[in-house]
């Protein structure tokens, strides 16, 4: 039994699907392999291992950090009830302790800390947030971070509005039911359930907006705003019933409370912190799936990617690049590259960083970035290029389907090449690569 659902899962579920299957099987496949396909990530990522780091920088830093942005929440006059909430979300311990938190975190003065204390708190703000950075920018496999300025002024930006973007929503339902006319509109049963409704609805959107944000302006790259959102209304709709769950099925609270006595909110306050982390993070990776997931080309599996077709899928890509600079059409973005190839993001991203180890290509990770040729194409041979693939190594990860895999005469170039050496491919250059027949096919 065991044996049949490892082979389902690791072959049979990554064939192709034959028409006659139907929509709604295909469906059903194409939502399993992404399935798959995101926990893969989840966990060659190292998601829970980064999110144990980040549970405990939060730890570490959440009476400094609440204490910044608090000081913020003071200034507009809404500290009182933004705290509660705020804090509520982020910790799962009692009332009474939330309180004392709240009472504490009042203490932390930019005032009284002086220019000293609120440059360190600064400081230890700047360090969580690279760290969640960090964890962000590798799942979208960004190499380089932000520079010191930017991470300044985008994090606090952040800082700013987050709390002021909680604030309006909240205030939204304040206004709702202090409004003379809304509260007889309100009187009517409809109109009644729908509010409250709304009202029920209201922790998830504050959720969503919050991961929202986070999604869009912590990794260092482009993110498009529907994948974000749509990430940001599962992983917060995830977070909220994590939470329900988490209140309603401790289980052996009591034994804890007896074990730990007063201090008892702390072990609970780190488990909770964790899955939180742990949920952001599946977020991040089904945000990152929404903009790159293409069925076509991955199949299951942690086989290396052939060195042939490695070679494949670069000369596939110095085609494209190739025939696009000679036809004087405008430099294409990665995003097309990716999707004129038929590669995922990832894949185009690592085989142009590999290319631009040869010094011919410019380009940066950013998918809104062009690429474009660093010398002329005629001074490029593709043996050159071939002989310099022989030596790359393969990387354990999902490996392209075959079927799948480049234009029809970069595989016959491979195939000389393979047979022949050298020697079968000739003098020819990216030019003569670039100026390939009309039908070829990608």
């Amino acid at each position: 039994m065991l044996e049949k659902i490892s082979t389902f899962f690791r072959v049979t579920l990554w064939k192709e699907p034959p028409e006659s299957q139907g929509r709604i099987r295909t469906y059903g496949q194409t939502f399993l392999r992404a399935l798959c396909f995101l926990f893969y990530r989840f966990w060659i990522d190292h998601c829970l291992m980064r999110a144990s780091a980040l549970a405990y920088m939060t730890i570490l830093a959440l009476v400094p950090l609440f204490g910044l942005m608090f000081s913020i929440l003071k200034g507009l006059g809404v500290q009182r009830r933004l705290e509660p909430f705020i804090l509520s979300k982020i910790t799962v311990i009692s009332p009474e302790a939330i309180n004392r938190l709240v009472e504490y975190i009042d203490k932390v003065s930019v005032k009284s800390l002086g220019v000293f204390g609120t440059f360190w708190l600064l400081v230890i703000a700047i360090t969580v947030f690279r760290n969640i950075e960090g964890a962000l920018n590798r799942i979208w496999r960004v190499s380089k971070g932000r520079t010191l300025q930017r991470q300044i002024s985008n994090y606090l930006s952040l800082l700013l509005i987050l709390p002021i973007s909680i604030f309006l929503v909240l205030s939204i339902n304040t206004t709702m039911e202090s409004n003379f006319l809304l509260k007889h509109f309100f009187k009517i049963a409809l109109f009644s359930k729908a509010y409250y409704t709304l009202l029920k609805l209201s922790p998830y959107v504050v959720l969503a907006m919050v991961l929202t944000f986070v999604y869009l302006l912590m990794p260092n790259t482009r993110v498009r705003a529907k994948s974000a959102i749509v990430g940001g209304i599962i992983a917060g709709t995830m977070w909220q019933l994590a939470q329900l769950a988490y209140l309603r099925f401790q289980i052996g609270v009591t034994q804890y409370n007896a074990i730990y006595g007063a201090v008892y909110h702390i072990p609970m306050l780190l488990v909770w912190i964790y899955l939180s982390w742990a949920i952001i993070l599946l977020g991040a990776e089904i945000v990152y799936l929404l903009e790159n997931w293409d069925s076509r080309s991955y199949v299951f599996g942690t086989q290396e990617s052939s060195p042939a077709l490695k070679k494949v899928w670069v000369l596939t890509l110095l085609q494209i690049i190739g025939k696009t600079f000679i036809e004087g059409k405008k430099p294409l973005k990665l995003s097309q590259l990716a999707r004129i190839s038929g590669l995922n993001m990832e894949k185009v991203k690592t085989y142009l960083k590999e290319i631009s180890s040869l010094e011919i290509l410019e380009f940066n990770e950013n998918e809104d970035s062009i690429v474009l040729p660093r010398v002329a194409l005629e001074n490029v041979r593709v043996d050159a290029v071939l002989r310099e693939i022989e030596g790359w190594g393969g990387i354990k990860r999902f490996a392209e389907n075959p079927g799948y895999a480049g234009s029809q005469y970069a595989r016959t170039l491979v195939e000389k090449f393979e047979k022949g050496g050298e020697e079968a491919v000739g003098e020819l250059t990216w030019k003569d690569l670039a100026l390939a027949p009309e039908n070829t096919k990608f």
